[in-house]
């Protein structure tokens, strides 16, 4: 049942992320957004965003799991204090790499629909625009103001899961200050047995998916309209995919 609902996501992901952009613009534009069309002209674009998926979720995944890997190595099996020194360094590193990656990867859905870039071209295209530095103050830039965006929707979409999952968990910690010792343990023991998830677990699971579902689409509308703000600041010539040799001997 899992292998099939992560088989789903894998496949409805990039007609999701191109359904965003598609429904956005047509809004900004004034044109009336139909589910069955949109589905159709998304489902158009899946080539396009499977493969750019791929390409940067792919990027995020071997710079995540192979710095982890290496500190897992070293921070096992009687570590030294060099061990340890070395494993936060990597550390540090990795948070770079996925930090540039960020940057570079943060307008590649809009290049790839909006700007109507393949692979690499939409991926220089949102790197160019991502690290512009046209503006003066740098709270006006691209990089910070979509930091500010992803940041205020992290923190709105934990405090309302929070608050879906605070009526399950306040009762637990209520009752787990009056017990002793003893209750302790044996509620301790409990929760590592298997046993069905009672009916306020599942509400609770299920309102705070509910939350991350809605709130997902409002963080891609923002980038949509951060996108169009940052490349007004460029021509058409400046956004241009550079000449290729194939494309000069044609």
């Amino acid at each position: 049942m899992a292998l099939i609902a992560f088989t789903a996501l894998v496949v409805d992901w990039p007609v999701f992320l191109a359904g965003i952009q598609i429904a956005t613009v047509d809004v900004l534009e004034g044109r009336k957004v139909r589910l069955g069309e949109l589905l159709r002209r998304a489902a158009n674009f899946f080539p396009r965003f499977a493969r750019l998926s791929l390409i940067v979720y792919g990027s995020y995944f071997l710079c995540t799991a192979i710095p982890v890997a290496i500190i897992l190595s070293l921070a096992s099996d009687n570590p030294t204090i060099l061990s340890l020194v070395l494993a936060l360094l990597i550390l540090g590193v990795q948070v770079i790499m996925v930090a540039r990656l960020w940057v570079n990867f943060l307008f590649w859905q809009q290049s790839a629909y909006i700007s109507n870039r393949e692979g690499v071209d939409a991926l220089r295209e949102s790197k160019l625009l991502a690290r512009s530095k046209r503006r003066p103050r740098k709270s006006t830039r691209p990089l910070w103001r979509g930091a500010l965006l992803v940041s205020l929707w992290i923190l709105i979409v934990l405090g309302l899961s929070a608050g879906a999952e605070i009526p399950l968990i306040l009762p637990k910690l209520q009752s787990l200050s009056t017990s002793s010792p003893e209750e302790i343990m044996k509620m301790w023991q409990d929760l590592n047995t298997p046993k069905v998830a009672d009916a306020l677990l599942i509400g609770s699971m299920a309102i705070s998916s509910l939350v991350r579902a809605l709130l997902r689409p409002i963080l891609g509308i923002a980038f949509v309209l951060l996108y169009l703000d940052t490349r007004a600041d460029f021509s058409e010539s400046e956004l241009a995919p550079p000449d290729r040799p194939s494309d000069r001997l044609s």
